[in-house]
């Protein structure tokens, strides 16, 4: 049994970073981003086109590209073209081929301008059996950076023997903000009532109303 341990981050640092210039290609025409998978579950798969963008543009995950044609291979004479779904995003059909462990896959994708794309065949391993996912919350202080705070997520599985035992791991993460809206309500309602008076006006109103209440630094920063 294997264990693999990742550990996500989230951190919020502020520092000054020198910029690095990396020479890139000026020309992006035909450079395409090309993202899918196919497994031996049952379809439909999808592939996702979009266009190469420079480095410091403001869409560094590019813009969805069509195509005129994709479509999907095997070494065993099947095929099957790509329906677009919508810009940039193709699937095979619910009904229409599925994997097998043991073949070779391949895709071809013809550009609009008749250039064509075909990636090399890339065989279908059998893969193990995961066991159990779970995760642990870290707090690591580091010398000259602020408080990490982050999960640690192990994954216990039986690899099969005589492969790479690559394992893809995609993770999707939901993360809840507390706005306190009703505060912010709260600061706009007056901001409204008090419209007809001048700012030292409701300056000195609400320094008035805050006579004989200590406010503590403290209990400011928790809220």
């Amino acid at each position: 049994m294997k264990t693999l341990a990742l550990f996500i981050s989230l951190v919020v640092i502020g520092s000054y970073v020198d910029r690095i210039s990396i020479p890139t290609p000026s020309e992006y025409s035909r450079n395409l981003i090309i993202d899918g998978l196919i497994t031996n579950e049952p379809g439909p798969y999808t592939v996702k086109i979009s266009q190469a963008m420079k480095i410091d543009a403001a869409l560094p995950l590019g813009l969805p590209a069509s195509v005129k044609k994709i479509t999907l291979f095997d070494n065993a004479g099947n095929s099957e073209v790509l329906e677009e779904k919508d810009k940039g995003i193709y699937q095979t059909s619910p009904t229409g081929m599925q994997g097998v462990v043991g073949r070779e896959y391949y895709i071809q994708v013809e550009a609009n301008d008749g250039y064509v794309f075909e990636s090399l065949p890339d065989k279908m391993n059998p893969v193990g059996q995961v066991d159990s996912i779970y995760y642990e919350f870290e707090t690591r202080q580091p010398e000259d950076r602020p408080t990490e705070y982050g999960y640690r997520i192990f994954i216990d599985a039986h690899t099969t023997s005589g492969n790479d035992n690559f394992l893809r791991w995609k993770f999707t993460g939901t993360y809840v903000v507390e706005t306190l809206l009703d505060r912010y309500c709260d600061e706009f309602s007056y901001r409204y009532n008090t419209r007809k008076v001048t700012d030292v006006q409701r300056f000195h109103h609400s320094v008035t109303r805050a006579e004989g209440r200590r406010l503590r630094y403290a209990e400011l920063t928790s809220l």
